[in-house]
């Protein structure tokens, strides 16, 4: 009865078993069919593409359009700064030309009012001619009736006599007024020398400022263009230390997960092996003979199908793992590589832009140090020009003081002699020849004075027109055309790799829990059988051969060592 007994229940505990492997494989079937229509929605068929390449579609038209809205937009902002660049220029051009239209017309009204003052002072000078030639003339007829008393007492020598100082007085008069000609002269020569001597002083003042103006803004774009580098060097440092971070990230969630699946095939094998010497106990307590044999021989292939089945799993798993982690190595020792070049070009790019600079500097301080060379001659050409007319004006007035004395000295002897020939002339003579004399004296003094209140205020005149001019306009600095915008750049969208397609059982979840757990675990592992290799009859020969302990201690040791 006992045999009978058992053998009935083991019938009934291999149907339990056969449904639960239908059961488990119909899941696994099922699993697997949504696995491939996940897949095939995702990736797509030879046929149909899928969610993941639609949406970089979509995402590549999206980069387009901006591309196109941005290039748009550059071309609008650069048309944009060339109009008004190009109104700024016109502007400037408009302000410079009314700058020498005003600075034109102050020359002609400057010149025309020094041609009025010259013209004005010639004038009244003749009027002065004339008042002094009908002075003359008056005291010509005067000195007529005097000559003609004289005539009849000492013939023609009273009118040589009166010639002699008539003749002496135009002489001292006219050279008197050659002599205000030449000191005026050499005034505004030294007037015009000041202005002269300022224009070149003001040029080499605006060339120094202009030169310092050059070398800072040298010297400031080489700081811009440094300090543009280094945060090109360190957003190159930046990815670089981004990407190796990645890696070592990516590397130990990779070994994390080996981790994690060697801990669960460890605990797994735990449980399939507590639980087969659970079941080998029982079927040696509950059957005998031949049925405990088979029993035997059942429970330790399914152990050996589920530890193979772990076994490929971990080897896979490891491999995947490798291959990532060196994987991930390799992009970042690439990109160390990258930001190494990057960071060499960097420095090569600031040595160049220092060395351009400094060429800058000294070409400008060349330029000024020539500028300062040729504005000490152009100073020392004024004074020499000065020194000149100086000189020339003092020997024109040692001459004309020359010729006054000549003059005085000639007529003095003229007159003695004269005299000499007249002394017997009566006292009512040399009374009036005395008031004739002074009369004539002081028309010439009056002449004189009048002349030379002219020539001062004829110089008043050219001052106050010098004055009122106006300085001659400097063309301003041409407006710098404006810069290029920089060319945009845009990253395409990364294009998905293909995954491994589904592969039927590899990720189907067991049910665990009630009471045909240990033969759905066995119909599990049927389905590793295959892949493994293990055959029926040799783990039957593996249960002739050695004890039920013994095969379950045996498989732990090749798993797990």
């Amino acid at each position: 009865m006992g045999c009978f007994g058992g053998g009935g229940g083991g019938g009934g505990d291999s149907q339990s078993a056969r449904d639960s492997v239908n059961l488990q494989r119909e899941q696994v079937q099922k699993q697997y069919e949504y696995d491939l229509k996940n897949y095939e929605f995702n990736w797509g068929s030879d046929t149909n593409r899928g969610e993941q390449y639609r949406q970089l579609a979509h995402t590549r038209d999206g980069l387009r359009i901006k591309r196109e809205n941005d290039e748009l937009n550059k071309t609008y902002q650069e048309e944009t700064s060339t109009r008004n660049w190009e109104h700024s220029v016109s502007i400037q051009d408009y302000e410079f030309l009314q700058g020498l239209r005003g600075y034109a017309k102050s020359e002609e009204q400057a010149q025309q009012q020094f041609g009025m003052n010259t013209v004005a002072a010639q004038a009244a000078i003749n009027r002065e001619t004339e008042v002094l030639n009908e002075q003359f003339i008056e005291s010509a007829f005067q000195n007529q009736g005097l000559i003609q008393d004289l005539y009849e007492t000492v013939g023609g020598k009273g009118y040589d006599k009166a010639a002699q100082q008539l003749g002496l007085k135009n002489t001292q008069g006219q050279l008197d007024y050659n002599k205000l000609n030449q000191l005026q002269n050499l005034q505004q020569r030294t007037e015009a020398s000041k202005f002269d001597t300022a224009g070149t002083q003001l040029s080499l003042v605006d060339k120094k400022g202009k030169t310092q103006y050059n070398k800072a803004g040298m010297v400031q774009d080489l700081m811009a263009n440094e300090a543009q580098r280094k945060l090109q060097k360190l957003e190159v440092g930046l990815d670089a230390k981004s990407a190796k971070t990645r890696a070592d990230y990516e590397n130990d969630i990779i070994r994390r997960n080996l981790s994690d699946q060697y801990a669960k095939a460890a605990f797994d094998t735990t449980e399939r092996n507590v639980e087969a010497l659970q079941r080998l106990g029982a079927a040696s307590a509950v059957q005998s003979g031949r049925s405990q044999g088979k029993a035997v021989q059942m429970v330790l292939a399914a152990i050996g199908r589920q530890n193979a089945y772990t076994v490929e799993t971990l080897i896979r798993g490891t491999e995947t793992a490798d291959a990532n982690a060196r994987q991930n190595r390799i992009q970042a020792l690439n990109t160390r590589a990258k930001a190494q070049l990057a960071s060499t070009k960097i420095d090569f790019a600031t040595l160049d832009q220092v060395a351009k600079t400094k060429l800058g500097v000294e070409e400008a301080d060349r330029d000024l140090k020539i500028s300062g060379s040729k504005t000490e001659l152009d100073l020392d050409k004024i004074k020499q020009q000065i020194m000149h007319a100086t000189e020339s004006a003092d020997l024109e007035v040692k001459e004309i003081d020359r010729k006054i004395d000549r003059a005085t000295t000639e007529a003095g002897f003229n007159m003695k002699k004269i005299d000499w020939d007249v002394e017997n002339v009566g006292s009512r003579f040399k009374t009036n020849q005395h008031i004739l004399k002074a009369q004539i004296d002081s028309a010439v003094k009056s002449a004189v004075f009048n002349k030379q209140d002219i020539a001062r205020k004829k110089l008043q005149a050219d001052l106050e027109v010098e004055a009122r001019r106006l300085l001659r306009p400097n063309e301003p600095p041409r407006i710098p055309p404006p810069l290029k915008l920089p060319d945009l750049e845009w990253q395409d969208p990364l294009t998905p790799n293909r995954p491994p397609e589904p592969i039927k059982g590899a990720l189907a979840r067991m049910p665990s829990g009630g009471g045909g757990g240990g033969f759905v675990d066995a119909a599990s592992s049927v389905l590793g059988a295959v892949s493994t290799g293990f055959g029926i009859a040799s783990i039957g020969a593996l249960g002739a051969l050695a004890t039920p302990l013994g095969v379950v201690a045996g498989i732990g040791s090749l798993l797990f060592g």
